[in-house]
Protein backbone atom coordinates (compact mmCIF):
# COMPACT_ATOMS: atom_id res chain seq x y z
CA UNK A 1 0.00 0.00 0.00
CA UNK A 2 1.58 3.65 -0.65
CA UNK A 3 2.50 5.85 1.85
CA UNK A 4 -0.81 7.47 3.73
CA UNK A 5 -1.86 10.62 2.48
CA UNK A 6 -3.88 13.42 4.48
CA UNK A 7 -7.55 13.54 4.01
CA UNK A 8 -9.63 16.33 5.48
CA UNK A 9 -12.35 14.91 6.79
CA UNK A 10 -11.08 12.12 8.86
CA UNK A 11 -7.54 10.82 10.30
CA UNK A 12 -5.54 8.80 7.63
CA UNK A 13 -5.26 6.04 10.79
CA UNK A 14 -9.16 6.13 10.45
CA UNK A 15 -9.64 5.81 6.97
CA UNK A 16 -7.22 2.98 6.66
CA UNK A 17 -8.76 0.95 9.84
CA UNK A 18 -12.61 1.18 8.09
CA UNK A 19 -10.81 -0.22 4.99
CA UNK A 20 -9.49 -3.04 6.71
CA UNK A 21 -12.93 -3.37 8.60
CA UNK A 22 -14.64 -3.49 5.50
CA UNK A 23 -12.49 -6.04 3.42
CA UNK A 24 -13.30 -8.28 6.81
CA UNK A 25 -17.35 -7.14 6.24
CA UNK A 26 -17.54 -7.89 2.39
CA UNK A 27 -15.59 -11.63 3.37
CA UNK A 28 -17.41 -12.52 6.31
CA UNK A 29 -20.65 -11.80 4.96
CA UNK A 30 -19.84 -13.53 1.45
CA UNK A 31 -18.81 -16.87 3.57
CA UNK A 32 -21.72 -16.80 5.53
CA UNK A 33 -24.08 -16.38 2.57
CA UNK A 34 -22.43 -18.86 -0.09
CA UNK A 35 -23.30 -21.48 2.59
CA UNK A 36 -26.61 -20.57 1.82
CA UNK A 37 -26.08 -20.56 -1.39
CA UNK A 38 -26.93 -16.71 -1.95
CA UNK A 39 -24.68 -14.63 -4.32
CA UNK A 40 -22.82 -11.62 -2.79
CA UNK A 41 -21.80 -8.83 -4.98
CA UNK A 42 -20.29 -6.10 -3.76
CA UNK A 43 -20.86 -2.33 -4.68
CA UNK A 44 -19.75 1.43 -4.48
CA UNK A 45 -16.57 1.60 -2.05
CA UNK A 46 -16.71 -1.72 -0.94
CA UNK A 47 -15.88 -2.79 -4.30
CA UNK A 48 -13.78 0.48 -5.75
CA UNK A 49 -11.24 0.26 -2.46
CA UNK A 50 -9.83 -3.18 -3.11
CA UNK A 51 -9.75 -2.32 -6.64
CA UNK A 52 -9.59 1.09 -8.51
CA UNK A 53 -8.30 2.35 -5.45
CA UNK A 54 -6.01 -0.48 -4.29
CA UNK A 55 -2.74 2.15 -4.21
CA UNK A 56 -4.99 5.21 -3.26
CA UNK A 57 -5.68 5.11 0.52
CA UNK A 58 -7.21 8.79 0.71
CA UNK A 59 -10.67 7.21 -0.37
CA UNK A 60 -12.99 6.68 2.14
CA UNK A 61 -15.79 4.81 3.35
CA UNK A 62 -19.01 4.70 5.92
CA UNK A 63 -20.45 1.81 5.05
CA UNK A 64 -20.82 -2.01 3.22
CA UNK A 65 -23.15 -1.96 0.33
CA UNK A 66 -23.91 -5.37 -0.85
CA UNK A 67 -26.34 -6.66 -3.25
CA UNK A 68 -27.96 -9.94 -3.55
CA UNK A 69 -30.26 -11.67 -6.34
CA UNK A 70 -33.92 -10.71 -6.17
CA UNK A 71 -35.91 -12.77 -3.80
CA UNK A 72 -33.34 -13.36 -1.35
CA UNK A 73 -32.85 -10.32 0.19
CA UNK A 74 -34.98 -11.50 3.59
CA UNK A 75 -33.53 -15.01 3.56
CA UNK A 76 -29.67 -13.62 3.68
CA UNK A 77 -30.88 -11.00 6.58
CA UNK A 78 -32.04 -14.16 8.10
CA UNK A 79 -29.04 -15.83 7.68
CA UNK A 80 -27.57 -12.78 8.77
CA UNK A 81 -29.48 -12.25 11.92
CA UNK A 82 -28.86 -15.91 12.72
CA UNK A 83 -25.34 -15.31 12.78
CA UNK A 84 -25.21 -12.41 15.44
CA UNK A 85 -26.41 -9.45 13.02
CA UNK A 86 -28.82 -7.21 14.10
CA UNK A 87 -30.80 -4.44 12.53
CA UNK A 88 -29.04 -0.94 11.96
CA UNK A 89 -30.50 2.81 11.78
CA UNK A 90 -32.53 3.26 8.32
CA UNK A 91 -30.58 6.12 6.18
CA UNK A 92 -31.51 7.88 2.90
CA UNK A 93 -31.25 5.25 0.81
CA UNK A 94 -35.09 3.40 0.63
CA UNK A 95 -33.26 0.47 -1.53
CA UNK A 96 -31.17 -0.87 1.85
CA UNK A 97 -32.07 -2.93 4.66
CA UNK A 98 -29.01 -1.74 6.74
CA UNK A 99 -27.64 -4.69 9.70
CA UNK A 100 -24.70 -4.71 12.06
CA UNK A 101 -22.73 -7.14 13.58
CA UNK A 102 -20.36 -7.20 16.58
CA UNK A 103 -16.53 -6.20 16.37
CA UNK A 104 -17.04 -4.04 13.26
CA UNK A 105 -18.10 -0.69 13.34
CA UNK A 106 -19.43 -0.29 9.55
CA UNK A 107 -22.86 -1.18 9.11
CA UNK A 108 -23.75 -3.74 5.74
CA UNK A 109 -26.59 -2.43 3.51
CA UNK A 110 -27.70 -5.07 2.42
CA UNK A 111 -29.31 -4.33 -1.26
CA UNK A 112 -31.69 -6.48 -3.95
CA UNK A 113 -31.82 -3.91 -6.22
CA UNK A 114 -29.41 -0.71 -7.42
CA UNK A 115 -32.08 2.05 -7.61
CA UNK A 116 -35.88 2.19 -6.74
CA UNK A 117 -38.56 0.69 -8.75
CA UNK A 118 -38.92 1.93 -11.96
CA UNK A 119 -35.68 3.77 -11.96
CA UNK A 120 -33.45 3.26 -14.35
CA UNK A 121 -33.05 0.15 -16.42
CA UNK A 122 -30.23 -1.71 -14.61
CA UNK A 123 -31.98 -5.34 -13.72
CA UNK A 124 -30.35 -7.21 -10.70
CA UNK A 125 -30.74 -10.87 -12.63
CA UNK A 126 -28.96 -8.75 -15.43
CA UNK A 127 -25.93 -7.62 -13.32
CA UNK A 128 -25.39 -11.44 -11.91
CA UNK A 129 -25.49 -12.11 -15.67
CA UNK A 130 -22.63 -10.12 -16.52
CA UNK A 131 -20.57 -10.52 -13.47
CA UNK A 132 -17.83 -12.93 -13.08
CA UNK A 133 -17.15 -15.03 -9.60
CA UNK A 134 -14.02 -13.84 -7.71
CA UNK A 135 -12.48 -15.98 -4.80
CA UNK A 136 -9.03 -14.11 -4.04
CA UNK A 137 -10.22 -10.69 -4.34
CA UNK A 138 -12.09 -10.65 -0.33
CA UNK A 139 -10.76 -14.42 0.33
CA UNK A 140 -14.35 -15.45 -0.21
CA UNK A 141 -16.58 -15.60 -3.60
CA UNK A 142 -18.13 -12.79 -4.67
CA UNK A 143 -19.76 -11.77 -8.13
CA UNK A 144 -17.77 -8.37 -9.53
CA UNK A 145 -19.77 -6.34 -11.75
CA UNK A 146 -18.81 -5.94 -15.52
CA UNK A 147 -16.66 -2.17 -15.74
CA UNK A 148 -19.67 -0.49 -17.97
CA UNK A 149 -22.09 -1.87 -14.80
CA UNK A 150 -20.01 -0.54 -12.64
CA UNK A 151 -19.76 2.94 -14.23
CA UNK A 152 -22.70 2.90 -15.03
CA UNK A 153 -24.02 2.71 -11.40
CA UNK A 154 -21.79 5.22 -9.51
CA UNK A 155 -24.10 7.90 -12.48
CA UNK A 156 -27.22 6.54 -11.25
CA UNK A 157 -25.61 6.79 -7.13
CA UNK A 158 -24.81 10.35 -7.82
CA UNK A 159 -28.28 11.14 -9.73
CA UNK A 160 -30.41 9.46 -7.71
CA UNK A 161 -28.59 10.30 -3.89
CA UNK A 162 -29.23 14.17 -5.19
CA UNK A 163 -25.38 14.45 -4.86
CA UNK A 164 -23.65 17.75 -6.66
CA UNK A 165 -20.38 19.31 -6.44
CA UNK A 166 -19.48 19.41 -3.41
CA UNK A 167 -19.56 15.72 -3.65
CA UNK A 168 -15.77 15.62 -5.36
CA UNK A 169 -15.34 11.96 -3.71
CA UNK A 170 -18.22 10.40 -6.15
CA UNK A 171 -16.92 12.13 -8.84
CA UNK A 172 -13.52 11.45 -8.61
CA UNK A 173 -14.80 7.56 -9.01
CA UNK A 174 -16.08 8.26 -12.27
CA UNK A 175 -12.49 9.05 -14.24
CA UNK A 176 -11.17 6.54 -11.96
CA UNK A 177 -13.33 3.60 -12.64
CA UNK A 178 -12.68 4.28 -16.47
CA UNK A 179 -8.82 4.76 -16.05
CA UNK A 180 -8.89 1.07 -14.06
CA UNK A 181 -10.65 -0.70 -16.69
CA UNK A 182 -10.00 1.07 -19.58
CA UNK A 183 -13.30 2.08 -20.59
CA UNK A 184 -14.05 3.40 -24.02
CA UNK A 185 -16.05 6.65 -24.23
CA UNK A 186 -18.69 4.81 -27.41
CA UNK A 187 -19.06 1.82 -25.54
CA UNK A 188 -19.90 3.43 -22.53
CA UNK A 189 -22.46 6.39 -23.44
CA UNK A 190 -24.27 3.13 -25.09
CA UNK A 191 -24.46 1.45 -21.97
CA UNK A 192 -25.71 4.11 -20.41
CA UNK A 193 -28.48 4.53 -22.96
CA UNK A 194 -29.11 0.92 -22.85
CA UNK A 195 -29.86 1.47 -18.98
CA UNK A 196 -31.73 4.05 -19.03
CA UNK A 197 -29.16 6.00 -17.37
CA UNK A 198 -28.47 8.74 -20.23
CA UNK A 199 -30.40 11.57 -18.52
CA UNK A 200 -28.82 10.82 -15.36
CA UNK A 201 -25.59 10.84 -17.12
CA UNK A 202 -26.35 14.41 -18.39
CA UNK A 203 -26.40 15.52 -15.06
CA UNK A 204 -23.53 13.77 -13.29
CA UNK A 205 -20.71 13.47 -15.96
CA UNK A 206 -21.17 17.24 -16.58
CA UNK A 207 -20.01 18.08 -13.06
CA UNK A 208 -17.42 16.01 -13.19
CA UNK A 209 -15.06 17.79 -15.53
CA UNK A 210 -13.09 14.87 -15.97
CA UNK A 211 -11.93 14.54 -19.82
CA UNK A 212 -13.16 11.08 -20.25
CA UNK A 213 -16.75 12.50 -19.21
CA UNK A 214 -16.94 14.82 -21.34
CA UNK A 215 -16.35 12.64 -24.24
CA UNK A 216 -19.09 10.32 -22.81
CA UNK A 217 -21.34 12.91 -22.71
CA UNK A 218 -20.36 13.60 -26.63
CA UNK A 219 -21.33 10.56 -27.34
CA UNK A 220 -24.89 10.59 -25.62
CA UNK A 221 -27.45 10.53 -28.79
CA UNK A 222 -29.34 13.84 -28.89
CA UNK A 223 -32.01 14.36 -26.32
CA UNK A 224 -33.26 17.94 -25.88
CA UNK A 225 -35.54 17.09 -22.99
CA UNK A 226 -32.88 14.79 -21.22
CA UNK A 227 -30.60 18.34 -21.17
CA UNK A 228 -33.45 20.49 -19.81
CA UNK A 229 -33.97 17.64 -17.23
CA UNK A 230 -30.73 17.58 -16.50
CA UNK A 231 -29.91 21.30 -16.62
CA UNK A 232 -32.88 21.96 -14.61
CA UNK A 233 -31.29 19.37 -11.82
CA UNK A 234 -27.98 20.81 -11.41
CA UNK A 235 -29.96 24.07 -10.52
CA UNK A 236 -32.53 22.96 -8.23
CA UNK A 237 -31.14 19.90 -6.24
CA UNK A 238 -28.47 21.83 -4.73
CA UNK A 239 -30.17 24.78 -3.82
CA UNK A 240 -34.18 23.35 -2.77
CA UNK A 241 -34.61 23.07 1.10
CA UNK A 242 -37.54 20.89 0.05
CA UNK A 243 -37.07 17.37 -0.25
CA UNK A 244 -39.61 16.36 -2.19
CA UNK A 245 -38.58 19.03 -4.60
CA UNK A 246 -34.97 18.36 -5.07
CA UNK A 247 -36.63 14.16 -5.38
CA UNK A 248 -38.71 15.08 -8.13
CA UNK A 249 -36.24 16.55 -10.34
CA UNK A 250 -34.04 13.50 -9.58
CA UNK A 251 -36.26 11.24 -10.72
CA UNK A 252 -37.01 13.56 -13.70
CA UNK A 253 -33.90 12.31 -15.16
CA UNK A 254 -35.27 8.80 -15.69
CA UNK A 255 -35.26 7.71 -19.52
CA UNK A 256 -38.82 9.02 -20.54
CA UNK A 257 -41.20 11.53 -18.65
CA UNK A 258 -43.01 8.52 -18.03
CA UNK A 259 -41.10 6.52 -16.20
CA UNK A 260 -40.12 9.53 -14.28
CA UNK A 261 -43.56 9.79 -12.85
CA UNK A 262 -43.48 6.01 -12.50
CA UNK A 263 -40.80 5.75 -10.58
CA UNK A 264 -41.11 9.55 -8.04
CA UNK A 265 -45.02 7.72 -7.60
CA UNK A 266 -43.27 4.33 -6.31
CA UNK A 267 -41.28 6.31 -4.40
CA UNK A 268 -43.84 8.71 -2.75
CA UNK A 269 -46.26 5.51 -1.92
CA UNK A 270 -43.30 3.50 -0.36
CA UNK A 271 -41.98 6.57 1.99
CA UNK A 272 -45.76 7.11 3.22
CA UNK A 273 -46.01 3.54 4.10
CA UNK A 274 -42.30 4.04 5.69
CA UNK A 275 -44.17 6.82 7.88
CA UNK A 276 -47.41 5.31 8.65
CA UNK A 277 -45.43 1.91 9.51
CA UNK A 278 -43.46 3.95 11.85
CA UNK A 279 -46.36 5.74 13.54
CA UNK A 280 -47.97 2.67 14.08
CA UNK A 281 -44.53 1.87 16.05
CA UNK A 282 -44.60 4.54 17.99
CA UNK A 283 -48.45 4.49 18.95
CA UNK A 284 -48.36 0.53 19.72
CA UNK A 285 -44.83 1.36 22.40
Amino acid sequence: MTKTAAHPDASAAAIFGKRIAAEQRVRQVATLLAARNIAVMPLKGALLLPTVYRDDDTRDISDVDLLVPMGQLRSAAQELRVRGFYNGPKGRDDTALPLRGARNPLTVDLHQRLFGRRLFRLPTAELFARARVNHELFGAPVYIPDPLDMFAHAVGHFAKSRFGPAQRAHLRDFGAIAAYYNLHSAQTAAHLQTSGLARAARYALAQSGDPFCACVLNQLAPDPVGQLAAQTARRIIPRSRHAAISIAAAHALNHSLPAAGMSFALHAAGALRRTLEFKSAATAF
